[in-house]
This record gives C-alpha cells, structure tokens and sequence, in this order.
C-alpha cells in the first residue's frame, strides 16, 4: 500500500499530525517509511500552514530515529529542505 498526502492544506496538516503520533512508536517507524510517505512529508515542509510545516517535521523527526529512514530523507532532499526552511525563517 502506498500512502500519498492530500494537497488539500487541512487534510495534509491532519495527515502529518497523525503520522508525527504514529512514528512515536518504535514498531511503527519503519512500516511508516515503508508505505512510501517520506517524500510527501518533505513536500508538506513548503506548505503555507505552519502547523502542516510542524507536523510534518516532528514526522520526520521520529521517523528518522530508525537509521534506514535518515537514509531515505537523506535521499528524498528532505536535508537540504529542511536546512533551506530553517534559514528562511531565522532571518538570515
């Protein structure tokens, strides 16, 4: 099964916020990044919302405990996301 984000802003917020929940648990980490939802979630971090941008990112953050998932963020551009977002909001 392959999981793919709504664009619509309200439904991919709530999506990224479950997911951010869910990949709190150990055994849940790698059938999350399994289903194919990392790149979606990187894509989530240019949303206008900022609470789709937090979801999306506390998702990240716990799915990249497991070390295949760093991998896949890593190769999904999810750092160099991640990097430009931060540099974009702190003012430099």
């Amino acid at each position: 099964m392959r999981v793919t984000l709504s664009e619509l802003p309200e439904q991919g917020t709530a999506a990224a916020g479950a997911l951010w929940n869910l990949a709190a648990h150990e055994e849940n980490k790698l059938p999350i990044a399994q289903s194919g939802v990392i790149p979606s979630l990187i894509k989530l971090l240019a949303a206008a919302s900022v609470d789709c941008k937090l979801n999306a990112c506390g998702a990240l953050q716990n799915l990249c405990v497991h070390p295949s998932n760093k991998v896949e963020v890593a190769s999904c551009g999810g750092i160099q996301v991640m990097q430009w977002r931060a540099v974009s909001h702190s003012g430099m």
